[in-house]
């Protein structure tokens, strides 16, 4: 059975949305709540315990890093037209910094997009090895991210583990008591970007069998396009977000499909517009059509469903179109989700139609002369790999697609 989504009603809001190297051109929309977030302290809030959150820094935490500070790296879609300090909501986003020192500190803002499954979590990976998670508090605030570290250098890294559904970060700045920023560690030398749905984002995949979808069980970092750009010793951008499609989103009033929000650096924000040229990637993977061809999160007795065929397909050319048009020398991976059957929704024969359509528009680019643009499928589910919240993809298969992926990303590419 092909899973459903939770009821997404995001029809007709706006909302901040993420950059990579920081865009400063990127304008933010005038949400009453964004403006109180931009004009707030910077300072340790007091101390507010709660899930996994991580401790607050007590008392001054000694000087700090502007959150503009060059030294600071970020890998991702980040807003950053408040003075404030950079927005990111797309999920596996991540802030790097190198340091000297023993402790480290960051302080964060949170804003919930449009249904309040908790708060943004983020995980703490010092000198390489995972540290802890922690979910923000939606108020400035100063965390602890690591204290009685040994004397010397380290690098901190920051992942967003949870998408723009659950909310917009905003990061404030890093502190080193006693310590310094450092030059950041380099950049990486191949660049990965992946288009797609709640199958691409690590949807649940913390949670137990049976689970509902909540902040605290979405994993950016476990899911395939982080492992995938791990093997590959990439940069990642991960631009896949619940319940959006190509042609009808899961709440089929949502006019805002993918193609919609593929330009925004903030994800639900009409005005924060994302500078292609600020990053320019290698490879680009697109797993889409799943949401077009599931069983829609309302009575859609008024609606055609499922898709046409025809205009399904149009919808796939077109986003090509304006990948190949921002990328020219991409290669271009189009994929079949895993989960993809013609038995759920019945009726819908949802895997061949969407494989079909896929099938159709990297032939169709093929022969207008475009050489590096190639179709994938992913080995096919069994029901003990859909395991996380809502019938999800569990770790293990994560794992197994980012093996089967960079196997064959190696073999178009010719990377070692």
């Amino acid at each position: 059975m092909k899973p459903r989504l939770p009821a997404l009603a995001l029809y007709g809001v706006s909302l901040y949305a993420c950059s990579s190297t920081v865009d400063p051109g990127a304008s933010a929309t005038s949400d009453p709540a964004s403006t109180s977030q931009d004009a707030a302290p910077r300072a340790p809030v007091p101390s507010q315990d709660g899930g996994d959150s991580a401790s607050p820094a007590s008392g001054d935490a000694g000087a700090d890093a502007s959150p503009a500070a060059p030294e600071v790296r970020f890998v991702g879609r980040f807003d950053g037209s408040s003075a404030a300090g950079p927005k990111v909501s797309w999920a596996g986003a991540q802030i790097v910094a190198r340091f000297s020192g023993t402790e480290v500190h960051a302080t964060f803002d949170d804003t919930m997009a449009f249904n309040d499954y908790g708060t943004d979590r983020w995980e703490v990976v010092i000198d390489g090895t995972s540290a802890m998670t922690f979910q923000l508090d939606r108020a400035p605030r100063s965390y602890t991210l690591a204290t009685g570290l040994a004397a010397g250098t380290h690098t901190v890294e920051l992942w967003k583990l949870t998408e723009a559904t659950v909310g917009t970060s905003q990061f404030m700045g890093f502190e080193f008591p006693g310590g310094a920023l450092l030059a950041p560690p380099p950049a990486k030398t191949r660049h990965l970007e992946f288009i797609g749905d709640s199958g691409s984002n690590g949807y649940g995949i913390d949670g137990a069998p049976g689970c509902a979808f909540t902040a605290a069980t979405q994993n950016a970092h476990k899911a395939y396009p982080a492992l995938i750009a791990s093997d590959l010793d990439a940069d990642h951008f991960n631009l896949a977000t619940s319940g959006k499609g190509l042609y009808y989103n899961a709440y089929r009033p949502d006019l805002d499909t993918f193609p919609v929000l593929y330009p925004r650096t903030l994800t639900f924000s009409e005005t924060s517009l994302w500078n292609f040229t600020s990053y320019t990637p290698d490879v680009v993977w697109l797993t889409l059509g799943g949401i077009d061809y599931n069983d829609p999160d309302y009575d859609s007795s008024t609606a055609p469903d499922p898709p046409p065929p025809g205009a399904f397909q149009s919808k796939y050319v077109d986003l090509l179109g304006t990948v190949r048009a921002h990328y020219p020398a991409a290669h271009v991976f189009c994929a079949i989700a895993p989960s993809l059957n013609d038995q759920y929704p019945p009726g819908y024969n949802a895997y061949t139609h969407v494989k079909t359509a896929v099938q159709n528009a990297v032939s169709a680019k093929a022969s207008s002369g475009d050489t590096r643009i190639y179709f994938f499928e992913f080995t096919r589910s069994t029901p003990s790999d859909n395991t996380a919240c809502d019938g999800h993809t569990n770790a293990n298969k994560h794992r197994a697609m980012a093996t089967e992926a960079v196997a064959f990303i190696k073999a178009k590419t010719l990377w070692p």
